[in-house]
């Protein structure tokens, strides 16, 4: 991938996870503000922050889409496992990750509500631990410089 897509990866997952992570801590285990009310007095501010952060993620998911994520599908045989395992892990979450962040804001019915919640949860732990390992795991293109990841083509050139 090209630095600036690294870049923008990392920054916006950064900022989706860690605003995610501050509104979970808000909701579910802050205290209340007053005691005539459940919601804490973060809650606001960091649903507010994840929500208009997260379409970063999104933008930049669809951004490598087609010079990075469809590349490395191509040659799954060729990379290393825990950049194998872990791709594939983000690539199988992100649907339900975004759309079940969808479905929390327009859904009226309690019950399904929840339900949406539990599985974005579920689907952003995923995305997370798959994120990090992608990061971490040890990339075995780097060093000779060759594969997929390292190509330099023009958009144009596809």
């Amino acid at each position: 991938m090209r630095r600036f897509d690294t870049r923008l990866q990392h920054v916006s997952n950064v900022l989706a996870i860690g605003t995610g992570i501050a509104y979970a801590w808000a909701k579910y285990l802050a205290p209340a503000a007053n005691p005539y009310s459940s919601a804490s007095a973060w809650e606001g501010p960091t649903h507010s922050m994840h929500v208009l952060g997260v379409p970063l993620l999104v933008f930049a998911c669809g951004f490598i889409w087609r010079h990075h994520v469809l590349p490395m599908w191509h040659h799954l045989g060729s990379r290393s496992r825990s950049k194998t395992f872990s791709g594939l892990g983000l690539i199988f979450v992100l649907v339900p990750m975004i759309a079940t962040g969808y479905l929390i804001q327009v859904t009226v019915e309690e019950n399904w509500r929840k339900a949406w919640v539990i599985v974005h949860l579920t689907a952003s732990a995923a995305w997370s631990l798959s994120y990090l390992v992608h990061f971490l795991g040890k990339d075995t293109d780097r060093s000779s410089g060759s594969g997929p990841a390292h190509q330099t083509s023009s958009p144009r050139a596809g």
